[in-house]
Parts: structure tokens; C-alpha cells; sequence
């Protein structure tokens, strides 16, 4: 009995020591694996998922998927049987045609998840389609992944785009063995490698054919038992990437067929990590229905922005100063090291690093990363002295009238900002020069660098002149372009002050 108490015991002690490290294991980490604590004064999952869109009849809605570096929309089938997406060169959907002989159709879009989920009738038959954008799977690439089941024999057709598909025969070409297939395109752009690579897989009894310039996957079903009887199974996992050649014979030989759910699974995984880290706000608290529009275009925004433009992160800035401060040092180097001139022609980008040094030094983000004084400092220096040549080059491009500012920004205040910077570096860059011989010295290192960062917020105040969160989330659709000002002026607290709005790591703009 002794024995038995004593293993008890220990295995217990083991089991709560496991949960003690997995709860560590925090997403926020920064700097030589740091861990960092995070509040819940706002249920992040509730505020998402109310604001969640439904479609219930055929239309043009169309529903955006994606995970920054790939992006696509569906429609109401969760694919895109009816609406083609001529952004994607392949397209995906069920063999139907008929949108009147579609009914009872209930979609939804988890923006907490990623993932869009669609049951309807076509025909009387029963159609339930799930799909995501996987931000990576076992070959790190972005996928196309879709479960389609049904209670019949179904098709689902992939198809060129439109473009692709006028030009003739021999646009694709399929190579499949077992339940793997590589995709041959044709590259009508004229630009880089004269075919596009696809590799797809698919998990159940399904037979492949090629039919003109469509790819088939007709659906046969797998016999199973269910309650002592034996039934089919209509159900098709499907996943399609891009791949930069022909896949070599080791990965159709070697390479698992990974089910929806491990695509699905991912994709949560990085919502939930972004719906966690990013700031947010809380309109509920009063029931203006302007408020309560404002909530719901802030979180559309949020996940648009996120989804399909890679390229403008630094418009999330204000708003996901966690996510971003463990990546915006290598991507901004990164920039300036393959296309520097995009800083010199794209002001804004000033101030989105604005925004990225108010994160690393705003008090609540170094607790969080329980960063000292002097670690911020140095960050601190570090992205000054990284990109104070650009700017000055920007500054001298706008004061010659080479380039100009966007208008939400203020032109005279960009300049000062620009001075200011250079000014910063070089203070910081004389400081450098001689390496501290005592705490004394290193303390004074410190002080340049808080004197500087101070300057520098000085001049970036009234930088942004911004619309009110209320006048944006009124209008009838919100462009990507209105997206990035609402974002903004969340960020700037455009709201009145009767809503009573509640905020969560929302960093405030210079």
C-alpha cells in the first residue's frame, strides 16, 4: 500500500511539473526566450466570434481566407463553386452549377479560427464544406485545405483561372500517383519559370481525372459500419500548394497524406495566437449601434488586414505591438537590405517604426517581456542606428518634392520626425563610439537614449490627422485602404467618450 501512495504520489508531483512547463511554454516570448504574463480583463474569444459573419442565401458574399502570405476568397459553398477568385491561378469547387437548386444554406466565417464552414442542400442532397488557409503543413508552405462531405457521390473541380483557361488546351497538366498529384500550370505572365507547380493531396475514396483544362476528384465513398450497419462515407479531405518544381518521386512514395483536421488544427493555432497578442478594444460596454458597427468593422479590419496584406504588417502595428515586436527588427533589415528604396518612397513607413519603438518602450510592453531599462535601450539604439540613413534620404526626397506623404499623415510633423531621427542617431552613434568603462558610463548610454526617444515622440505628436472611428465604421464597405485608417484611429482613441470604451494592450499613436 506504501509503494502504491508513494508512485501515487510521484506521479502526481510529475503531472503538475509537466503542466507548470507546458504553461510556460507562453507565445509572447522575446529576447533569449523570455517569458512574459498577459491579462484577461476582456474575453477575446467572445468579442471575435460575435462578430462573426453569416451568410444564409446565394450571392456575391464572398468570405476571406488567408494567412499573410497566401490568401483567397470563397463563397457561399466555403469554395469557390460559383464566384472564382482571380487571385488564385486555381480555383476549387464542387461539380455544381445551378445556384436555384441550392437551399437551406447556413455559412459561417470563424474569424477566431480561420475557417469557413458551409451546409446546404443541392438537389435534396446534403452538403456540409469546411475550409482554411493553413499558414504551414509539413513542407512549410501556405495550403488550400478543404473537407467536403455529403450523404451522395459528389465531384469537386479544380479550374484555371479565367485568364488561364481562354488560352487553349495544355494549360495543366497532372501527374498523380496513389493519392498525391503534381500540377503543372501554365505561366501566361511571361515573368519567371514558364509553368506554376501545385502539389495536391486528398484523404478518401476518390478517383482522379483530367477533363480539357479542369481537374476532377469524383467522391465514391468509403464503406464503414455505423450502428451495426454497413453504410458509405462521402468524405474528402483536399489540400493544394505551391510547390517551386516537380516534386521529386521520394515525396509521393514517403511523404503522410495529412487529414483536415492537421490543417485546421494549424490554422486555429495561429488565429488564436493573434487574436491573443494583438491590442484590442471592447465597444459593448454602451448600445450606440454606431458602437457596436465600430466593433465589428475593428475586428473585419483586424482579420482582413491580417489575412491578405503581408506587405503593409506595419498598419497593425498600433494594434499587435506583441506579435510584431519579436519580428520587426530582421523584416525591417530585411527590407532595407533587398529594397531600401522602399522606405525613401513610402513615408508611412517612418511611422509605422515610430510605432514599433512606442512598443518596445512603452512601459506595459517591456513588463510583459520583462525587459530591463537597459534592454530597451539598446533596442532602442539599435533600430535608430539601423534606419536613420533611410529616413534622412526620405526626408530630403519629401523637401524636394520627390515623393509625397499619405494624407492621413502630417507632412511639416514627418519632416520634423525625420530631423529629429537623424539627430537621435547621431547622439546615439558618438555615444557608441566609446564603450563604457563603469556603471557611471553605461548609465549615461541610457540617458542619451531615453533623451532621444523623448525627442523623438515630441516631434511625432500630431503626426496623424485621422477621420473618427464612428465616420469609418458608417461607411457602406470599408476598402482595405479605410481598414488601415480605422485601424489607426482605434489606436488613437477616435471614439466618443460616452461609449465608454474597453481597451486591452492597445498602444496609443505619437
Amino acid at each position: 500500500m506504501t509503494n502504491r501512495k508513494q508512485t501515487l504520489i510521484i506521479s502526481c508531483l510529475f503531472l503538475l511539473f509537466s503542466c507548470a512547463m507546458w504553461a510556460q511554454d507562453d507565445a509572447f516570448g522575446l529576447l533569449r526566450d523570455r517569458r512574459g504574463t498577459h491579462s484577461n480583463s476582456i474575453d477575446r474569444k467572445t468579442l471575435v466570434r460575435r462578430n462573426n459573419p453569416t451568410c444564409h442565401h446565394i450571392g456575391r458574399e464572398q468570405f476571406l481566407l488567408g494567412e499573410g502570405s497566401m490568401s483567397f476568397h470563397v463563397d457561399a459553398t466555403a469554395l469557390q463553386t460559383f464566384v472564382p477568385d482571380s487571385a488564385l491561378a486555381l480555383n476549387m469547387g464542387v461539380n455544381l452549377t445551378d445556384t436555384t437548386r441550392l437551399t437551406s444554406l447556413n455559412m459561417t466565417l470563424d474569424r477566431w479560427t480561420g475557417k469557413a464552414d458551409s451546409r446546404f442542400r443541392y438537389d435534396g442532397h446534403y452538403y456540409h464544406v469546411e475550409t482554411v488557409c493553413s499558414p504551414s503543413n509539413n513542407h512549410s508552405r501556405p495550403a488550400f485545405a478543404t473537407r467536403v462531405s455529403s450523404d451522395s457521390i459528389f465531384e469537386v473541380v479544380l479550374r484555371p483561372s479565367a485568364v488561364l483557361a481562354n488560352t487553349g488546351d495544355n494549360v495543366i497538366k497532372v501527374t498523380s500517383l496513389k493519392q498525391h498529384a503534381a500540377i503543372r500550370l501554365l505561366n501566361t505572365t511571361g515573368q519567371g519559370k514558364p509553368y506554376h507547380w501545385f502539389i495536391m493531396s486528398w484523404r478518401g475514396n476518390a478517383s482522379l481525372k483530367v477533363r480539357g483544362n479542369q481537374i476532377v476528384l469524383r467522391c465514391k465513398g468509403t464503406p464503414v459500419v455505423s450502428e451495426g450497419k454497413k453504410k458509405k462515407d462521402f468524405t474528402l479531405d483536399l489540400s493544394i500548394m505551391r510547390t517551386n518544381d516537380m516534386p521529386s518521386d521520394s515525396y509521393f512514395n514517403s511523404d503522410p497524406i495529412l487529414p483536415f483536421t492537421d490543417f485546421a488544427l494549424k490554422t486555429a493555432t495561429g488565429w488564436n495566437t493573434f487574436w491573443t497578442e494583438c491590442g484590442i478594444a471592447d465597444f459593448s460596454a454602451t448600445g450606440a449601434p454606431e458602437a457596436r458597427l465600430a466593433e465589428q468593422r475593428l475586428i473585419e479590419a483586424l482579420y482582413n488586414i491580417t489575412s491578405a496584406t503581408p506587405a503593409d504588417w506595419w498598419l497593425q502595428t498600433p494594434l499587435t505591438a506583441y506579435g510584431f515586436a519579436k519580428q520587426v527588427v530582421p523584416l525591417f533589415r530585411k527590407s532595407l537590405r533587398n529594397q531600401p528604396e522602399q522606405l525613401w518612397q513610402r513615408p508611412e513607413l517612418i511611422a509605422a517604426t515610430l510605432l514599433t519603438l512606442r512598443a518596445y518602450t512603452e512601459p506595459q510592453v517591456a513588463e510583459r517581456f520583462e525587459m530591463t531599462a537597459d534592454e530597451v535601450s539598446r533596442l532602442f539604439t539599435t533600430i535608430i542606428n539601423a534606419y536613420s540613413e533611410h529616413v534622412s534620404k526620405s526626408a530630403l526626397l519629401l523637401a524636394e518634392g520627390k515623393t509625397t506623404a499619405p494624407d492621413y499623415l502630417d507632412r511639416d510633423r514627418l519632416l520634423a520626425v525625420a530631423t529629429a531621427w537623424k539627430a537621435a542617431a547621431d547622439s546615439l552613434g558618438n555615444v557608441q563610439q566609446v564603450v563604457p568603462a563603469n556603471e557611471e558610463a553605461a548609465t549615461a548610454d541610457t540617458t542619451v537614449a531615453t533623451r532621444s526617444q523623448q525627442t523623438i515622440n515630441d516631434a511625432a505628436k500630431g503626426l496623424f490627422r485621422l477621420p473618427t472611428v464612428a465616420e469609418l465604421a458608417a461607411s457602406p464597405t470599408l476598402t482595405p485602404r479605410r481598414q488601415s485608417l480605422l485601424l489607426l484611429a482605434v489606436a488613437a482613441r477616435q471614439w466618443p467618450q460616452q461609449w465608454n470604451v474597453k481597451t486591452e494592450d492597445l498602444l496609443p499613436l505619437p
